[in-house]
């Protein structure tokens, strides 16, 4: 999980998903020279990136998996406002809990079946 604030960069090869509070807010430091739709290069904001940027170090805990019957359980990442688990299945049973949820499926299928 990376905190607002937190100096990143997304590279080829990685699969992101990405929980936020609703915001038109980021400032780009570095951006490879891509170009907007307009074909003009997009607009880099490095004061505005200082200016709000946490350089503190962050402490990485690696994630313990935990087997549940036919399935392992990983939680990624967690705050008061949600929680990201990684869910391994090795067969085709698996219950989702009564509250929100999003669905990423990274390998394999899957088919979904409301209970309301």
């Amino acid at each position: 999980m990376i905190n607002a604030g937190t100096v990143h960069a997304i590279g080829a090869g990685l699969t992101i998903c990405e929980v936020q509070q609703n915001s038109d807010v980021t400032y780009r430091v570095y951006d490879y020279a891509r170009v907007g739709a307009d074909g003009k290069q997009r607009e880099l904001h490095v004061d505005k990136a200082i200016e709000v940027s946490n350089l503190d170090s962050i402490e990485y805990v690696q994630p313990s998996p935990v087997a549940i019957g036919n399935i392992i359980k990983t939680v990624i990442a967690e705050c008061k406002y949600f929680k990201t688990c990684k869910y391994e299945v090795k067969d085709s049973t698996f219950v989702l809990y009564d509250e929100f949820v999003a669905i990423t499926i990274l390998d394999g299928e899957a088919y979904l079946k409301s209970m309301i």
